[in-house]
């Protein structure tokens, strides 16, 4: 496998054992992945992987900076605002989605939700599916 065309996909999670179980999941399919437990964190990141990061998926509900506070810094910043986000989440207030959906997401998937679903909508989000 060629790495330099392998997709990353940023794991934001404050679940620890679901974050482990989500980065699993997508590098069984040939995803690299980074990792982080809150907003804060998760926005040092991809400053840091600006140039590699192919796609957020993010929980909303997260310390210190949730979803909304995170998306919001993302499509403000020139170098990050492409990157497509996607919701994985237990939230399903339709206020919050349509503010949220007004900032840009690429899809909101409810929890719990059917891996083939989640795969699906990442594949959709950052073109293709991983050789």
């Amino acid at each position: 496998m060629e790495s330099e065309h392998m997709k990353t996909i940023l794991v934001v999670e404050n679940l620890t054992a679901v974050q482990h179980f989500l980065r699993e999941t997508l590098e069984s399919k040939g995803y690299k992945t980074l990792g982080a437990t809150n907003g804060n964190k998760a926005y040092d990141v991809l400053l840091n992987h600006a140039q590699t990061t192919n796609l957020v998926l993010m929980d909303y509900h997260l310390p210190e900076s949730n979803g909304y506070d995170l998306i919001k810094k993302i499509k403000a910043n020139p170098e990050l605002q492409n990157i497509p986000v996607i919701f994985l989440t237990a939230e399903s207030d339709p206020d919050i989605i349509k503010v949220v959906e007004e900032l840009g997401y690429t899809a909101w998937i409810k929890i719990p939700y059917r891996a083939h679903i989640l795969l699906q909508e990442v594949e959709k989000a950052i073109g293709g599916k991983q050789t």
